[in-house]
Parts: C-alpha cells; structure tokens; sequence
C-alpha cells in the first residue's frame, strides 16, 4: 500500500498562534516499516524545530514562532521513503501572524522549552537492557520527574549527565533505563516530564515493549522397541527466527529430530530398549536460550507372572500372565523343564490352569513372544505338597486345668483319620479321631512325650511329635532382706500352677514380732516391734492338696546415728556438725542424753546440727540420742578437747614508723637509686572476742617514686605512669595461708605474692589506685591497710 499522511492531522499546520508555544505532529502509517523522512522544498517558520520520530513514525513541530519575512508563506513539502522504496509527499503551509512580542519582525521567542529527544528500545524477559532519551534546547541543568509510571519490573529509571552513568538523584541530561526485565509477554506505558533551569516544562509519554523469553514446552511419551514413535516440543516467546539444537544426551537409537520454525519434530522407530535423557536448547534472534530435558523410556516385552512356590496337590488353580512392553499379539510357551502333573499353558492367553495329581518338586521357564519376535522369559521353581498337620501345644501345662488343642490339616484330601500314633498323652486328655481336638483336664504331673497322625482320604498321612510338662503349685513372693523396725510393711504372694483356693501359713521358724500372714490371701502384714534376725518358711497348699514353700531370712533394723567430729579444735573458732540419723523413720529429735557440749555451744532438736565458738578449754565427753517417729532411738558417744588458739597470747602494740623523702631537685626532683619505704604498725591488740585485726607491712621500691608520705587517712605513693612496682610484704605475725592482691577492691589473679614480695605490671600503674593485701590465718581473714598510689 501507498504511504500517506495521517487525515487526522492533514491541517495541522493552517493555524494561528499568537504569543504562544506551538507543538503538533503528523504521523504516517500504510507501507512497510521503517520509514524514511526528509524535508525536500521550502523551510520551516522560524523559532520551529522539526523531529522526526521513528518509534511513533510521526514529524513533530514545535518551538516559539516569529514572523519572517524570508519564510515566504512559511511553506514546505515533507517526503517521507518506506523500507520497499515507495514514498509520498505532502505540501504544508502554516501562517505567523504579525504583532509578536515586541511588535516587531524577527523578535525571538520569549523562552525555549527542553524537547525529550529519543525513544526506549523494546526489552527481553530475562535479557540485560540499558536504553536512553536525551533532554535537549531549554536551559541545562535538567530535573525529570516520571508521572503515570507503570516502569516494568527489573528495570530503573535513573538520571545522569553521562550516556553510561546511572545517577541516584534527579538531575541530568540523559534519562537511562537499565536492568533485567522480569516480565515478557506485555507493554508498559509511563510519562516523563523534564524541567529546565527557566523552569520551562515539556513531558512525552514512552510505550515500551516486553519481550516474552522463549520456553520450551511439550511432553514427550514413551515407547517401545519398534513401534513407530511421533512426539514433538514448540517454543513459546522469544523473537523468530529460532535455532534447535540436541544441547545434551542423545535421542533412542532410531528417532530423529527435526526443526522447523518454532517446532521440532522426534519420529521413527526406536530399536534398542532402554532409558534416553537429552536436553533440547532452542535460541531466539536475540541469542536468548531455553532449554528442556526429557527422558523416553523405550521398553520390550515384559512377562509379568506369579507362581506360588508351594501348591497342594488336587486342588484347582489358574495363574495369570501379563506382558509389558511389546506388541500384541503374543505367544505363550513352556520354553524349558515342565509343568506339574495336571497343569497346562494356554498359548493365547498364557494362563496356566489345572489340579496338581502329583506331589514333587517341578522346574519349568514360561516363554511369551510378541509381534515383532521380541520373547521375555521368566524360570520358576513349584512344590506340589500333600497332607500336612498343624498343630500347637504347649510346652507346658498346669494339673488340673482344662484344656482343647484345635490341630489344622492342609494339603490333603478331606475326610481325616486322626490317632495318637507313639506315647501317649498327658493322664485326663484325649483326641477325637475325627476332628483332631484334644480336650481334657491333666490329672497327674510329669512329662509326657508322644506324636499325633492323620491320615487324608487318600490314605496320605502326616505326623508330629510334642512333649508336654504338667506343673502344679508354685509360690512367688518378694520379701525384702532388710526391714526398718516400727514401719508398716505388706508382702503380697503369687501362687502360679495349683487350683485355688489356696490356704497360707508359716511351715518353718516365725515372722518378726509384729508382722502376721493372712490364711486366706497369704498377704504378711504389720509393724516389726523388734530388732534382730528372723528365719521363716512360707507355705501354701491349693485345693488338691498340693503344696509349694520358700524360706526367706529378714533383718530388722533401728535407728542409727553418723557423724564426724574433730577430737581436738579450737577456742574462739566457729563450728558446725552435722549428724545423720539411718534405720529409723522421720521426723527425728535429737538430744544430749549423757554428759555436756563444750561450752559455748548448742545442739538443734530438730536437724541434729551442733554449732557455736567453745569459749572454755577443756575436754567434753557427751552422748547425743536420736529418736525416731516411732519412738526407736539410737545413741553415739563422742569426746572433744578445746585447746588455745596459736595467736591467743596478747603483743604489744608495735609503734607506727614513717618515712618521708623530700625532693631532690639536682636529679630532676627523684631519688633514683634510693628505695621508698613505707612501714604501717605490724600488728595491733587481740579483741575480747578473740579474733585478730592484722595488718601487714608494705614496701614500696622503684626508681621512678616521685614522693611518699604518710596521708591523713592512709599512705601516700606518687609514681610515673606506665612504670612496673614492686612491693614487700611485711610480717604477718602470724601463719597465713591464700595470700591474696587487691587492685581497687578486686583480686588480681595474675599476680602472686612469692617470697614475701610481688610486682604490678606496667600496664596497671595508670591513674589513681589503691593497693592491699589479704590472707587467711585459721579461720580469720586478715588484710593489710591501703596504699594509694597516684601515676603522673
């Protein structure tokens, strides 16, 4: 068809505008795109621009008109080509009125819109995408801002005066979209609008085009050998033309692969059996690829057949072939060994029918062939069986107690014939001869071996052989070895093998005092009101008269009292003893039933614990008693001796002695091969509590000492930051033992005190901080006085 200009707009140019902006567009359409288009006579008004636009294939006019005297009737002919060759023209003519701005000719347009220049290329599902338009005339710097955005996913929009940047604000001459379309298969439609440095405005709307990605689809079924085979895939999206391709594994051996546009065609006949995987990769114009694995499973014939392994002879079967994977029809044969005696094949169906007249072990292959020669075979092995008892009898059994073992028969021809063939069995039972049923009750105990026949009416018969004890009375019963006097007790028996009812009593020695055993029930019940060792013998006798005993030997214990209390401790010193009551039951109270407690301290009645400080030396022999809840008490004897604390004997009070050392400024204000030291009083007078306020004494030796002194509340050191301190532990006075540093009230495990000295790291003499140490001598804790040490 002819190119033309679109009606719609065919006068566009016939009208006046006075003080105005101009903007409108032609659009061609018909032809074949794209299109070509040129301006071939006359010129356009002055202050205009013409953009040809190949996207939206239209002319756009716009800009601020002025009239012109050289633009005679502002004329042109605008001639557009499309991709055959076959062009058009059209002549347009547009009329600039006087009076512009300024009342004069060739005055220029009061400002000049920014004009979007350039379309977004089409995007690909899946496919990097990066496309720009350009913001042009106007006054740069441009802002955009996007209005009706429906920007598809996986891309953005960013805005930069690079053509390759993507900028994070708004500003820039070029507008950029890039990313990885998500979705295909659509159109998205947004607006953007561009703002000069004026202020000036202009806005476009952009359409673009979404790519769908190409998909293989298609199912492809299996096959078998031989059997002509049609499958077939397509692809879906993408833009033609496409390429096919095997990207992986290999089709069944006789199929082909054929492509044609967005179709590929497998057809043949496979010849071999087996599992075939293979990818199918197809690749649209724009290099894009999809791919599909499939697997065709090709199959031959198959024979499906269940036999059982043992059948009974004379009875009728029929077992059902199936085969799979071949062609119909097929054919059935016995290829090797035979069929039991009276079974045959069918050699249409394959079913194998019949009554097996023959006991024996047969072996036999069933062969099927399908239409195309192609035979599956499958060997089995059948027992032909006859006559066979089953039966269960227990091992054992119990005197007196009625009985029925129900025998079952297979493999033979009913009616039976049943005996005891060898033995015989248990006194009081019995056999029906014809149902097999041995019923009774055993009137004697012992072991009884014997065997049970039947026989078919075939006169095939079958056997087997049992032995049978028969039990009488036998008594359970748990009686514990060790019992607790005073506490209630219930020993319930078990009588197991007799005929109740039963009757209980003591055969043998005698219970502990206070327990008794029920005649009827044989329950031993009871509170043991005395300790000892006791011997008896348990009886019970059922109401036949047989009887079972077990003898039990139980020992009835009290209360006991442990504990551990040193024989020798110290005046003034702190204790606890803790005692513990056995054998009786709780709550127990607890008393000094002999003697006394060292003075000074107590026993609690209700926890047994001893405690206090003995304030008198001396030995104390004592007993302490513990009685239980019923009233059983137990005793234990002790002996303590109280002697004087190693640090008892009162010292005098040493004086306290200080030094000072003033500074010395000929060697820059310190004594640097003097040691400072400071000495606190040693050790000060025993309380009348008994316990011993010590304190130790330190020595402070280091060249970089600026000053020490004795302070109003405690000793002074001033030292240089950073510098390792060594200090000397004065006489204690006494035996200590965990000797302990303290840096502002917190142990320093790192350091030890080792030869009656020890050193602070140089990464802790920082700052201000104080200084002591403590020990523990016995069971008091001792600590030294404080030096603080000031690092400058």
């Amino acid at each position: 068809p002819d190119v033309i200009f679109s009606e719609w707009f065919s006068e566009w140019l016939n009208e006046e505008y006075k003080y105005d902006y101009y903007a409108d567009s032609v659009f061609a359409e018909g032809g074949r795109e794209p299109y070509t288009w040129t301006i071939i006579a006359g010129k356009i008004p002055q202050g205009l621009d013409l953009e040809f636009d190949s996207y939206y294939n239209c002319a756009r006019l716009s800009g601020w008109p002025s009239n012109d005297s050289s633009y005679k009737d502002n004329e042109f002919i605008l001639k557009i080509v499309d991709t055959d060759g076959r062009s058009v023209m059209k002549k347009f003519s547009i009329n600039v009125p006087d009076g512009l701005p300024g009342g004069s000719k060739n005055v220029k347009a009061p400002y000049t819109l920014p004009v979007i220049s350039g379309n977004f290329a089409e995007a690909t599902e899946g496919k990097s995408y990066s496309s720009i338009v350009t913001a042009t005339k106007g006054t740069a710097p441009y802002t955009w801002s996007v209005t009706n955005a429906v920007i598809p996913e996986g891309l953005t929009l960013s805005f930069s005066d690079s053509k390759t940047g993507t900028g994070s604000g708004t500003t820039g001459k070029y507008a950029r979209l890039t990313g990885t379309p998500k979705i295909g298969g659509e159109y998205a439609s947004f607006m953007l609008k561009v703002t000069d440095a004026k202020g000036n405005t202009n806005a476009r709307q952009f359409t673009i085009k979404l790519v769908q990605k190409p998909t293989v689809s298609g199912n492809l079924e299996n096959s078998t050998v031989k059997s002509t085979y049609n499958g077939s895939v397509r692809v879906d999206g993408g833009t033609a033309p496409y390429t096919w391709t095997l990207s992986k594994g290999s089709l069944p051996e006789g199929l082909t692969f054929t492509a044609t546009g967005d179709k590929a065609e497998i057809a043949g006949k496979p010849s071999k059996a087996g599992t075939f995987n293979f990818t199918v990769k197809v690749t649209d114009k724009n290099n894009i690829a999809a791919t599909k694995a499939f697997t065709v499973k090709v199959t031959q014939t198959t024979l499906a057949l269940t036999v059982p392994a043992t059948i009974i002879r004379g009875k009728s079967y029929t077992w059902t072939p199936k085969a799979t994977g071949g062609t119909s029809a097929y054919k059935w044969t016995i290829s090797k060994g035979k069929l039991p005696d009276g079974l045959s094949i069918n050699s249409s169906t394959g079913k194998i029918t019949g009554k097996p007249t023959k006991a024996g072990t047969f072996n036999f292959t069933v062969k099927v062939t399908d239409k195309n020669n192609v035979a599956a075979t499958k060997a089995f092995t059948v027992k032909v069986t006859q006559t066979t008892l089953t039966l269960t009898v227990p091992a054992t059994i119990i005197r007196g107690k009625s009985y029925t073992w129900t025998p079952k028969v297979t493999g033979g021809t009913s009616a039976y014939k049943w005996t005891i063939s060898k033995g015989k069995l248990p006194d009081g039972l019995s056999i029906n001869a014809s149902t097999g049923k041995i019923t009774g009750k055993p009137t004697k105990a012992g072991t009884f071996n014997f065997t049970v026949k039947v026989t078919d009416k075939n006169n095939v018969a079958a056997t087997k052989a049992f032995t049978v004890k028969v039990t009488q009375t036998t008594l359970t019963l748990t009686v514990p070895t060790t019992i607790v006097r005073g506490k209630s007790y219930t020993w319930t028996p078990k009588v197991t093998g007799g005929t109740s009812a039963y009757t209980w009593t003591i055969s043998k020695g005698k219970l502990p005092d206070g327990l008794s055993i029920n005649s009827s029930t044989g329950k031993i019940t009871g509170k043991s009101t005395k300790a000892g060792t006791f011997n008896f013998t348990v009886k019970v006798t059922d109401k036949n008269n047989v009887a079972a005993t077990k003898a039990f030997t139980v020992k009835v214990t009290q209360t006991t009292i442990s504990a551990t209390i040193p024989a020798t401790i110290k005046r003034g010193a702190s204790y606890t003893w803790t005692l513990k009551a056995s054998g009786g039951t709780s709550a127990y109270t607890w008393t000094i039933s002999k003697g006394s407690l060292p003075t000074g301290m107590k026993i609690n009645a209700s926890t047994g614990k001893i405690t206090g400080k003995p304030t008198k030396t001396g030995s104390f022999s004592f007993t302490v008693k513990a009685k239980d809840k019923n009233g059983i008490a137990g005793t234990k004897a002790f002996t303590v001796k109280v002697t004087e604390s190693a640090s008892t004997t009162a010292q005098a009070v040493k004086p306290k002695t200080t030094t000072q050392f003033e500074t010395d400024t000929s060697i820059n204000g310190l004594k640097s091969s003097i040691p400072v030291t400071l000495q606190t009083e040693e050790l000060t007078s025993i309380q009348g509590n008994g316990t011993i306020n010590l304190v130790a004494t330190l020595n402070v030796s280091s060249d970089d000492v600026v000053e020490a002194y004795e302070g109003k509340d405690s000793d002074l050191v001033k030292v240089k930051a950073g510098k390792v301190l060594t200090f000397i532990v004065g006489d204690w006075g006494v035996d200590v033992s965990l000797i302990t540093v303290y840096v502002d009230d917190k142990a320093v495990e790192s350091v030890k005190v080792e030869d009656s000295s020890f050193t602070l790291p140089a990464e802790i003499v920082h700052g201000d901080f104080k200084v002591c140490v403590k020990a523990v001598s016995g069971s008091i804790e001792l600590e030294s006085e404080e030096v603080y040490i000031i690092s400058e």
